[in-house]
């Protein structure tokens, strides 16, 4: 539970800081805005540097966050995410926070309007379901198991008597896995220990041995499973969730690959097609200049029969 609190606390770091750089993008995308719109209106022709250098800004924003991308005035881009605009023309007229509703888990929302945000993809969606969703699940898991393990032993063990004769003392204290631990008491005295089931009774260990037995009982909180198999079965999940995502990863970068192929053969620059028209153009300037030659030539020879 200790780890999995720390990796929590890992991944809401993570989300603070790529979302300081989501805000860094969006003051960046609206100062290109501004300097497109300056260079076209004033001379009319198009910053195609500029729009580039833009449109790669927009690119690393959208592998944060999911984004929304609509024209605006004069060249300008305006960009929105889950519905709230963040950057109008040459303005950024909001920016995102993270922020805690109170349960340690950082979320999302507007820093000017303090308007829930709610993210479909981007790394830091990702890196939040992880956090809510597989570490949670599995953080959630081992606090039900050491849960359960702290009820039913200490409801066998506070059933039983020491060799002092005391009785219903419980051997586990706490609630859950962060703060699971032998009763103090008995650390200071393992004569208080109750594993004896009946008072008296020097050598008597049924109790120890049933609470030993515990481990090999199944149990209708934990699906009919026994401790190792429901710890085993927290391992397994996150295996599983692994496996799934890696496979998703595969086939996403088939499709981003394929995609962006696409894109590169409407907009994007083929050396084989350049150089196939400048090789086009370099001959028709050759034929050109014989032309000219030829006609050069005609010319010097019409002249010289008349002299």
């Amino acid at each position: 539970d200790g780890r999995l609190a720390k990796l929590t606390t890992s991944l809401n770091e993570s989300v603070a800081a790529d979302l300081s750089k989501v805000n860094s993008y969006l003051t960046e995308i609206a100062t290109l805005n501004l300097r497109i719109d300056r260079v076209e209106l004033a001379s009319g022709g198009v910053a195609n540097d500029l729009r580039d250098l833009r449109l790669s800004k927009i690119e690393e924003l959208s592998k944060l966050v999911n984004v929304t991308v609509a024209p605006g005035t004069v060249g300008g881009l305006n960009i929105s995410v889950d519905g709230h605009d963040l950057v109008v023309d040459s303005n950024v007229i909001e920016t995102l926070e993270t922020f805690d509703p109170g349960t340690g888990v950082l979320q999302l929302r507007t820093a000017g309007g303090g308007a829930s945000v709610s993210l479909t993809g981007g790394s830091i969606h990702g890196t939040m379901e992880a956090r809510d969703g597989t570490v949670a699940s599995m953080r959630a898991g081992v606090n039900a198991l050491a849960a359960l393990v702290i009820t039913e032993v200490n409801a066998v063990h506070a059933a039983g008597y020491s060799l002092t004769g005391s009785t219903g003392a419980d051997l586990f204290t706490g609630t859950n896995a962060a703060d699971i631990s032998v009763n103090a008491a008995l650390t200071g005295n393992p004569a208080l220990l109750q594993a004896a089931g009946v008072p008296g009774a020097v050598g008597d260990n049924q109790v120890a041995l049933a609470i030993a037995q515990l481990a090999n009982q199944r149990h209708a909180a934990l699906a009919n499973q026994t401790f190792n198999d429901a710890y085993g079965q927290v391992a397994v999940e996150l295996g599983n969730e692994l496996s799934s995502v890696n496979a998703h990863l595969v086939d996403q970068g088939v499709v981003e690959r394929l995609l962006l192929a696409q894109r590169d053969s409407i907009s994007g620059v083929s050396i084989d097609e350049e150089m196939t028209n400048l090789t086009k153009f370099q001959k028709a300037f050759e034929a050109s200049a014989r032309l000219v030659a030829t006609v050069d030539q005609m010319l010097d020879t019409i002249i010289g029969l008349k002299r």
